[in-house]
């Protein structure tokens, strides 16, 4: 793990907002919000190699003081790049840039999911515009032996209609199988975020039979459509599933709050 200087930070952070609103003089930042403006310029640092999984920030008393900010406000933009994922805390008070693993950036929307007032429709909104997406890629880029493997786990369905644990860890197999056909790397960790977002609004869904079997139908049709490389039908395939899938979760959410 290498530590990185308060001067060096400072310098990279003073490098990379050349052209941006910020000043790192005597007065420090100036910005309405100091510490989201903060949040921001690490952030990129981040983004563009800067900075490291691994990296240990300075100690708060000396990137405070570097920066010209209070401690105050750099531990708020601290406890935000935490909530994003982007570091975590460890013994002795130390800020380390984390390993930037999926699992852990995609942790507030996790946390976003479960506040009442999340939308469940727009979160199958979002799937519908990226899964649809994807299979429209894979007719094209899917290999015979995607195709196959997505087929092979289409026909499996049939035997897991009173399994709701076995369905659901088919389904999730299915749906790793069926985008992965498309190639795409970052659209997939896209589909995968938003499939394990909904996990636990799908687990009521799933104890029903008759959802598990209109599930498998039409993971029959999707995989038919892809081995055709169909792209219409495919892309409509998948849309009419999502749209399933939404309709009986939102349904059983209801009777839950009910």
């Amino acid at each position: 793990m290498s530590k990185i200087s308060a001067e060096k930070l400072v310098d990279i952070l003073a490098e990379d907002s050349a052209n941006a609103a910020l000043d790192l003089g005597a007065g420090g930042l100036q910005r309405r919000s100091l510490s989201e403006e903060l949040v921001m310029r690490i952030s990129r640092l981040i983004q563009v190699g800067n900075l490291l999984p691994g990296d240990q920030l300075p100690v708060e008393t000396r990137l405070a003081e570097s920066l010209g900010v209070s401690r105050p406000v750099l531990r708020e933009a601290l406890k935000m790049l935490s909530v994003m994922g982007l570091t975590e805390s460890r013994r002795g008070g130390a800020h380390v840039i984390t390993d930037l693993k999926p699992e852990k950036l995609i942790r507030p929307l996790h946390f976003l999911t479960s506040m009442e007032d999340y939308d469940p429709a727009v979160h199958y909104q979002a799937r519908d515009v990226i899964d649809c997406q994807l299979i429209r890629i894979a007719c094209e880029a899917a290999t015979d032996e995607d195709i196959a493997k997505v087929q092979l786990l289409a026909e499996k369905g049939a035997a897991t209609v009173n399994d709701p644990i076995a369905f659901r860890l088919l389904d999730f197999e299915f749906h790793s199988a069926l985008n992965a056909a498309a190639h795409n790397i970052l659209l997939l960790r896209m589909s995968q975020a938003l499939y394990e977002l909904g996990l636990n609004w799908r687990r009521a869904a799933t104890q029903r039979p008759e959802n598990v079997a209109r599930s498998i139908a039409e993971h029959t049709e999707i995989a038919a459509a892809l081995a055709a490389r169909d792209v219409d039908r495919a892309e409509a395939a998948q849309r009419t599933h999502i749209q399933s899938i939404q309709a009986t979760t939102i349904e059983e959410r209801k009777k839950a709050n009910d």
